[in-house]
């Protein structure tokens, strides 16, 4: 029988621990990658993604990345902030990811994307049907912004063939900057803004998402559904915003009629100086929005066309309006209650 020396005793243990941490380590990869399948799957429109991204876990509370295309005045001042609560983790996915350079199209059409995707993941009540569909909402960015880059890329008449693989003129980047602005007992509220540039493009729309849940019922909300029905509560939110957007310096608004058609408005700088601020219930459903524990935060993205000022709000970045200065319009009864009673 073959005597070992300590030393051979130490490296056989060494080598134990180090495919013992292999194995650890390998598992934790494909399981991290399984839980943001969804997530990855839309990157993977361009490339595999599992073989482009890293992936790393954090908290809600970890300090955010200015957005490309967002003013830096947004975090904190009109946005609020990511709420302070340990058990919300943050997931953030890193990738740089080409088309196949050696397909027949790359020479004229060919781009590389530049991804960095963050966005909260909670535990507890209704977690699991909550994380997936935060997660559907930031694949379906991804997708969107993947989808609309192409095609703009193919609308451009340039010859794209005389640019390196790696040329800048080739590059697109998506920033999602996803965080729950707001979770105690009976509400989690979700806000994934971005920044985004399309490949060779000058200036690029960006994406955005909202998501508010009532933690009683594991249901999504929307804005109409804190105040009390009517006409009244839709102009009282609009009225804010139109009070603050003035008192920025902007142009003053008129009321129109719902049947009213927004393309046959007069736009600021002409003789009428008007737009019409259309109180369609629709409207005020569609309206993107995200809680904090002391104010109600609107949000649209750049040149957006939906929510009740389509086209101006994106001009203001997002808006804070306190609770306090909607009270005779907030609805004690609904998703509300639970800023009530905290």
């Amino acid at each position: 029988m073959k005597d070992f020396s300590p030393r051979d005793l130490v490296a056989g243990a060494l080598l134990v621990v180090l495919v013992v941490a292999v194995a650890v380590f390998v598992d934790f990869d494909r399981a991290v990658f399984e839980d943001e399948a969804m997530v990855l799957a839309a990157i993977s429109a361009v490339a595999p993604a599992d073989e482009n991204c890293d992936i790393s876990y954090g908290l809600n509370s970890d300090d955010l990345v200015t957005s490309v295309n967002r003013s830096d005045h947004g975090y904190g001042f009109a946005w609020g902030l990511p709420h302070p609560e340990n058990t919300i983790r943050s997931v953030t996915i890193e990738c740089v990811i080409s088309e196949d350079v050696h397909g027949p199209d790359w020479g004229r059409f060919g781009v590389w994307f530049e991804f960095s995707i963050r966005y909260p993941l909670k535990f507890g009540s209704h977690a699991e049907v909550i994380n997936e569909q935060t997660r559907s909402e930031v694949a379906g960015m991804v997708s969107e912004y993947v989808s609309n880059a192409r095609q703009r890329v193919r609308l451009y008449t340039v010859d794209r063939s005389y640019l390196t693989d790696d040329s800048g003129h080739r590059g697109g980047r998506l920033t999602i900057n996803g965080f729950a602005s707001f979770m105690n007992e009976g509400l989690y509220s979700v806000h994934l803004p971005s920044g985004a540039h399309d490949p060779g493009a000058n200036t690029s729309a960006n994406y955005l998402r909202t998501l508010n849940y009532d933690l009683t019922t594991g249901e999504q909300f929307f804005l109409p559904d804190l105040f009390y029905p009517g006409e009244a509560s839709h102009r009282a939110v609009l009225d804010h915003w139109l009070e603050e957007h003035i008192g920025r310096g902007g142009f003053d608004f008129g009321y129109e009629p719902y049947e009213y058609e927004p393309d046959e408005a007069n736009l600021p700088g002409s003789s009428a100086e008007t737009w019409p601020m259309v109180l369609d219930p629709e409207r005020f459903r569609e309206q993107p929005f995200t809680l904090t524990a002391d104010a109600l935060v609107l949000d649209c993205e750049k040149y957006c066309y939906r929510g009740i000022s389509h086209v101006f709000m994106s001009k203001d970045d997002a808006h804070a309006i306190p609770y306090a200065r909607l009270a005779d319009h907030l609805d004690p009864n609904g998703p509300y209650r639970h800023i009530l009673n905290n």
